[in-house]
């Protein structure tokens, strides 16, 4: 293909070039986590981070810049929660109550303990009948966290025990029921931890006791918008986001100041090529989604008459870190074929991903019939080791030149997004939502996650 089938080539070249001679990404990643730090959903850090990518978008000169409030249940860590094994082998075990998990009584919960694995939907199944009454315990490779909690409570678990996958003695947190407290206590205990733990059951049954001392109360949180508005078809648009809000343990830089941080850069380098964008874009940093995708869910359900004008969603959780970046699009009928397009046209190499999954910001706008995709990581360059949702996500994890390379990518993509006059997808209508969701067993994943298909 000749520079010349390229009709992108100079706003490409514009992009590339900004991204790659810019600080901007390196200075809004470090306020984020190294000046702000934590921000749990309805603390004053999210509040913080909303004020200051509010700020950068104005800086920006985006044509509409605006903060959304709303209301949700919020979680609070109380005292240290208290995991020991109890009888002949008793010591305590380091550990992190597990946010929305259900209360403790003062003195605590026990029972015998039961591996579960990796805790897949027929694991569960297959040991219903010992799971009743015990302690679960399970290191989540095998589904979601909270859809495992879910499973287990529903089969009358006493409690949830989460081991990590990292070594190094970290506790690793996470969500486990979808705004609102679960019926069981839920704790994360250390890689090794887990470890010692099946060595010791290796050696006859054990009991443990679960203590947390966390408490609910009325809370506000919020999305920051930001949208460059078209001068030929305003009304329509495409949309970027990405969720600001990391755990309370840690700055959240992977998961996902890095996110939030190129959806900003999206934005400035989108602002300053605005006149060549044939329809509007929509920048949404989301707050809530650790606890459940609230801040999307909210703002998918009060937009949702405007969302029948989008194109287009795509969610940035995390910055894809290994390569070549690539997209995942969520089980759209041609998307592959719009990838080959794309990959001719770009000149980069493109992974594509078909998969769908209802655990980040993109499945609200799913659910209301918008096309979503994400940037993924290629499947053949070395893995980087994760320490999202633990103490050890902080700045220095992220690599500035993905910031970079993610920002550009997106931002040629949404242009082709924008201007694109055929446009190969259809939003999907509720029965095509209905009859994916049932396809896939998310339907069902939902129930047991709490979370609603009405938001």
């Amino acid at each position: 293909m000749t520079d010349s089938a390229n009709e992108y080539l100079d706003i490409d070249r514009g992009i590339i070039a900004d991204a790659y001679t810019s600080n901007e990404t390196r200075d809004v990643l470090y306020t984020l986590c190294d000046t702000i730090g934590p921000r749990f959903a309805g603390t004053e850090g999210e509040s913080m981070g909303a004020e200051f990518l509010a700020g950068k978008l104005e800086e920006y000169g985006l044509d509409k810049v605006y903060i959304e409030e709303f209301p949700f249940t919020a979680w609070r860590r109380g005292d240290r929660a208290l995991l020991s094994i109890d009888g002949s082998q008793k010591r305590s075990i380091p550990c992190l109550a597990l946010p929305y998990g259900g209360p403790t009584p003062p003195e605590g919960i026990d029972g015998e303990l039961i591996d579960i694995g990796p805790g897949t939907a027929d694991d569960i199944e297959r040991l219903r009948d010992k799971i009743r009454n015990r302690i679960v315990y399970t290191d989540a490779s095998g589904a979601h966290r909270s859809e495992i909690y879910g499973r287990v409570s529903a089969a009358g678990a006493r409690g949830f025990i989460l081991t990590g996958r990292t070594p190094g003695m970290i506790l690793p947190t996470g969500c486990v029921s979808f705004g609102s407290p679960g019926k069981i206590p839920a704790v994360g205990i250390a890689y090794e931890s887990g470890l010692l733990i099946k060595r010791l059951s290796d050696r006859g049954a054990i009991r443990v006791r679960i203590q947390t001392n966390d408490t609910i109360e009325n809370g506000t949180s919020r999305n920051v918008v930001g949208e460059i508005t078209s001068a030929r078809n305003p009304g329509e648009f495409v949309i970027i986001g990405g969720h600001m809000d990391s755990h309370d343990v840690a700055p959240g830089a992977v998961d996902n100041a890095s996110g939030t941080t190129c959806v900003v850069e999206t934005a400035r380098l989108l602002a300053a090529r605005r006149e060549r964008l044939e329809r509007s874009v929509r920048f949404i940093a989301f707050g809530a989604e650790e606890v459940g995708l609230l801040g999307s869910y909210y703002h998918a359900k009060k937009h949702a008459e405007e969302l029948r004008s989008a194109r287009f969603m795509l969610n940035l959780d995390c910055v894809a870190m290994s390569r070549p970046k690539g997209l995942v699009f969520h089980k759209v009928p041609g998307a592959e074929a719009y990838v080959d397009s794309l990959r001719e046209q770009m000149r980069e190499p493109l992974p594509f991903y078909d998969r769908v999954h209802p655990h980040s910001d993109h499945f609200p706008f799913l659910l209301e019939g918008v096309i979503t995709a994400e940037i993924g990581g290629g499947r053949f360059d070395p893995k980087v080791a994760s320490f999202g949702h633990m103490a050890g996500d902080t700045a220095d994890k992220v690599s500035l030149i993905d910031l970079r390379e993610q920002s550009a990518l997106a931002a040629r993509l949404l242009v082709r997004a924008a201007n694109d006059p055929n446009w190969p997808f259809a939003a999907r209508t509720p029965q095509e939502v209905r009859a994916l969701l049932e396809e896939t067993g998310i339907d069902k994943v939902l129930a047991f996650e709490r979370q609603s298909l009405d938001g």
